[in-house]
C-alpha cells in the first residue's frame, strides 16, 4: 500500500495506495515464482552498502547514491528458487514472503516489483535470513549460551562436523582398498568408483570405507584428484 524511494520503511514515502485483497496478491506471487527462476535485476545502489564488489572508481554505489550522483548499473543475474506468500492481512496490507534465492538477490527490489505489478506499491518492513549455506536459524545459539557451555568446559559439544559445510555436494564412498590408495595419493579412475560426471568443476565429498569424511576431490582426465583433505 506504500512505495518508498529505497524500498524499506526507512526511505522517504514516494506514493501511497489502497490495500489489495489477498487473492490477487497470492496469484501474482505465484506468477513471479513460476516465471522468475532466473532474472536480471537493476539493483538499487542503496541496497549494496555491504557489497564491496559493487563500486565505481573506488567509490561505493550507495555512497554515490546518497550524494545524488547516478551512475549506469549493469543488470545483476540472480536466481529465485522459490517464492511463497505465507501470510497476508487485507486490513493492513501487510504480509510475509518466504523466498529462497541466490547470492546477490535484494529482497526489497522483488517486493517493490511485486507491489508495482499489483498497482498498489510495496516496501520491505523486516528481513530475516532463515537459512544460509545449509545452516538454519534453528541451529543457531546465542553468545550467552556459548558462554554457559564454556563455563562448564563443554564448548566442544557445540562444534559442527566440517562435512556439514559441503552437504550440497555429491558424496563418494570408497571401499577399504580404494580408501588406502586415496590416502596414499594414488589416482583412482573415476569410473572404477562409479563417478560418471566429467565436469571438472564438480566437487565431491570423499568418505572412507568407515564412512568417515576425508575431504573434497574432483575429476580430471578420468581420474579422481584431491582438492582438499580434512582427514
Amino acid at each position: 500500500r506504500l512505495s518508498a524511494e529505497i524500498g524499506t520503511i526507512h526511505g522517504k514515502i514516494s506514493v501511497s495506495y489502497a490495500n489489495k485483497d489477498k487473492e490477487p496478491v497470492s496469484v501474482l506471487v505465484r506468477d513471479f515464482s513460476d516465471r522468475g527462476m532466473t532474472m536480471y535485476y537493476i539493483f538499487n545502489p542503496l541496497d549494496v552498502k555491504h557489497d564491496i564488489e559493487v563500486s565505481v572508481n573506488g567509490k561505493r554505489l550507495y555512497e554515490l547514491a546518497r550524494q545524488g550522483i547516478e551512475v549506469e548499473r549493469e543488470p545483476r543475474r540472480i536466481t529465485v528458487f522459490s517464492l511463497e506468500l505465507e501470510e497476508y492481512s487485507e486490513s493492513t496490507g501487510e504480509g510475509v514472503l518466504n523466498i529462497s534465492c541466490s547470492k546477490g538477490t535484494y529482497i526489497r527490489t522483488i517486493i517493490n516489483d511485486i507491489g508495482e505489478a499489483l498497482g498498489c506499491g510495496g516496501l520491505m518492513t523486516a528481513l530475516v535470513r532463515t537459512v544460509s549455506n545449509g545452516f538454519s536459524l534453528s541451529e543457531c545459539i546465542t553468545l550467552e549460551e556459548v558462554q554457559k557451555y564454556a563455563d562448564t568446559d563443554s564448548a566442544e559439544e557445540l562444534l559442527i562436523p566440517v562435512e556439514k559445510l559441503f552437504e550440497n555436494l555429491p558424496a563418494v564412498y570408497l571401499d577399504a582398498h580404494c580408501t588406502k590408495l586415496y590416502r596414499n595419493g594414488v589416482k583412482l579412475y573415476a569410473e572404477k568408483i562409479n563417478i560418471r560426471e566429467k565436469d571438472e568443476s564438480v566437487r565431491y565429498r570423499i568418505f572412507s570405507d568407515e564412512k568417515k569424511f576425508m575431504g573434497l576431490a574432483f575429476v580430471k582426465d578420468g581420474c579422481l584428484r584431491v582438492f582438499k583433505n580434512f582427514a
